[in-house]
């Protein structure tokens, strides 16, 4: 699964998270369940209390240790809702940052560009290319000055030294780097690099393209 820095889990993703888990498996421990929801055995006590009082669970057994749950079927609706809102959830999270970027594959199109370069096989280079290859975009392959990289392949694209890109096999060249934007652009150029571009975020969150002269 992957890991989301800025999102953490609330009271209602851990409502989910666990329903689905005792639905999953009625047997499955406090332990276990902490473990999965990423708290504390004595916070999902609390929960699983507060599920029996709703009537979302049953319990069966002698002891907290030897304790079978069982989902009732208002915690099956209350899971069918849950997981709805979490997908509705996504899907708009998804569809707001794409319609951010937008503007930047806007760009490149109205100048005519395709097949895009990504000078810098880093965490920068990594997020455009997730961004630009839903977008009709051709990443044709990274381009990094660290020697340990070339030859590999990040999320399927190769990574290769900036002296072995080839000049008829791209539209552009973007700097995937905020801090060093204008240090790579120079070694782009010196490198024969044409039509180069640099990727930048502003502090509110907009996005923008500027070509390099």
């Amino acid at each position: 699964m992957d890991k989301f820095s800025f999102f953490e889990p609330g009271i209602l993703f851990r409502e989910y998270v666990l329903l689905k888990e005792i639905f999953s498996k009625s047997d499955i421990t406090q332990q276990e369940l902490a473990k999965i929801a990423g708290i504390a055995p004595s916070m999902v006590n609390k929960y699983l209390m507060l599920f029996e009082k709703k009537g979302l669970i049953d319990k069966i057994g002698p002891n907290r240790r030897k304790m079978n749950y069982f989902i009732t079927q208002n915690g099956i609706y209350r899971l069918q809702y849950l997981a709805v809102s979490y997908l509705r959830e996504v899907a708009k999270l998804y569809s707001n940052s794409r319609l951010v970027f937008m503007s930047v594959a806007e760009e490149l199109f109205k100048n005519g560009i395709q097949k895009i370069v990504l000078y810098g096989a880093g965490v920068v280079g990594e997020t455009l290319l997730d961004i630009l290859k839903t977008e009709r975009i051709q990443i044709v392959c990274f381009v990094d000055d660290d020697n340990s990289k070339h030859g590999t392949v990040l999320n399927g694209i190769k990574i290769i030294s900036p002296d072995k890109l080839a000049a008829d096999i791209y539209d552009a060249v973007l700097i995937a780097s905020f801090r060093h934007a204008g240090k790579i652009s120079a070694k782009a150029r010196s490198h024969g690099m044409k039509n180069i571009y640099i990727f930048s975020v502003q502090t509110d969150g907009r996005v923008s393209l500027k070509r390099e002269e």
